[in-house]
């Protein structure tokens, strides 16, 4: 019996230390990460896009400061557009110019610290494709779900649900879509805008730090693959030791029998 518990120990021990390593890799898998800002060498490269009123007749600028450890900018509103404008893009593509649009649907969150020089009320948004209305020689047409968040002159942690986005009226009324059509997709993004809100301070110089800027998701077929693989397998290792154990009593009993043999034949 001896063997067979040093076997049965060093299985459940091999078993529980592969478990676990099986267990850390599909947590790892499962809650997933991804940091934009600062920039780092991962698989999504980015560049920067600025844009202003301008090209509508507007006179408001922007200029960008820092994009490497933060997105560190200052901007000018001039009530001269009808609409004035001014925002900085991360743009997914590796050159200026060019965009790639990307999966984000395993994300449900974005997070970012910001502070700002002046208190301020900007707008996050992401550029989509939508399958009904973007044209590919219309950047207008795709479709741009909208969050509001406060800034001031301390630094605040802002947490966006990426899922409960608001697509802008003006969006519906150009495209003559129903604004009861407020599903959207996050399979092809291909820019995320931080810009200014009509609350947005003018006639002012005013500066706008964001940084730790990262994507945060949840992807649940690794769990649920793990939860299976550990009941089949623990189920496999329970049946494989009582099978043991029966083989070791009859062993054990067989010894025995042959053991008593002599004696019996004394007897």
């Amino acid at each position: 019996m001896q063997d067979f518990f040093n076997k049965a120990l060093t299985t459940f021990i091999g078993s529980l230390l592969a478990s676990g390593a099986i267990g850390y890799f599909c947590f790892d898998k499962t809650f997933l990460a991804l940091s934009l800002v600062p920039k780092t060498d991962n698989d999504v490269p980015w560049h920067i896009e600025q844009n202003t009123d301008t090209p509508e007749g507007g006179r408001s600028y922007l200029t960008i400061n820092d994009e490497k450890f933060s997105l560190d900018f200052n901007f000018n509103l001039s009530h001269q557009a009808k609409y004035p404008y001014a925002g900085v893009s991360i743009v997914f593509g590796e050159a200026a110019g060019k965009r790639s649009a990307i999966d984000l649907s395993v994300y449900d969150k974005i997070m970012f610290s910001t502070r700002c020089a002046t208190d301020n009320m900007l707008t996050f948004s992401l550029t989509t494709y939508d399958e009904k209305v973007t044209k590919e020689d219309d950047p207008v047409s795709h479709r741009t779900p909208s969050a509001f968040f406060s800034c001031s002159t301390i630094w605040q942690l802002i947490e966006i649900d990426l899922t409960r986005l608001e697509t802008p009226q003006w969006w519906f009324d150009m495209y003559k879509v129903e604004l009861s059509q407020q599903e959207y997709k996050l399979e092809k993004v291909s820019k995320i805008t931080f810009a200014n809100t009509f609350q947005s301070p003018f006639d002012i110089d005013t500066n706008i730090q964001i940084t730790e800027i990262t994507l945060i998701g949840r992807n649940w077929f690794y769990m649920y693959f793990f939860a299976v693989l550990m009941l089949f397998s623990w189920s496999g290792f329970g049946i494989w030791l009582f099978r043991q154990y029966t083989l070791a009593i009859i062993r054990e009993l067989h010894n025995k029998a042959q053991r008593d043999r002599p004696l019996i034949a004394y007897q």
